[in-house]
């Protein structure tokens, strides 16, 4: 019977002798981490779908703080709708709210 195994280790320990024996059973999936352009294509798809108006700017900070994560990157959206002006489709203080928003335990 075969396992699925996920490591997130260096080469030294990916070749250890105990992960060696382990991994004849398994099966490898090997992830690459998103590209710029596919995270920014992923936050101005939730904006136009949530009808909220994020300038250039904004994408790039999103971008930035998400740090690669797609989790983090709803977080920081979830967190700009809480501060949404009720009047109108736009973020208060966009960099503000961005920066300061919580950080998702990695």
């Amino acid at each position: 019977m075969g396992c699925l195994l996920f490591l997130n280790m260096n080469k030294k320990e990916f070749f250890s002798k105990k992960i060696v024996e382990i991994k004849r059973y398994c099966e490898y999936i090997y992830f690459k981490p998103p590209t710029e352009t596919k995270q920014k294509q992923y936050i101005q798809k939730i904006c136009s779908d949530l009808n909220i108006s994020v300038p250039e700017y904004g994408i790039q900070l999103i971008y930035k703080n998400s740090q690669g994560d797609y989790r983090r990157i709803l977080h920081i959206i979830n967190s700009l709708l809480l501060n949404l002006s009720p009047k109108k489709n736009k973020i208060k203080s966009l960099k503000a709210c961005i920066i300061n928003s919580p950080r998702i335990p990695s």
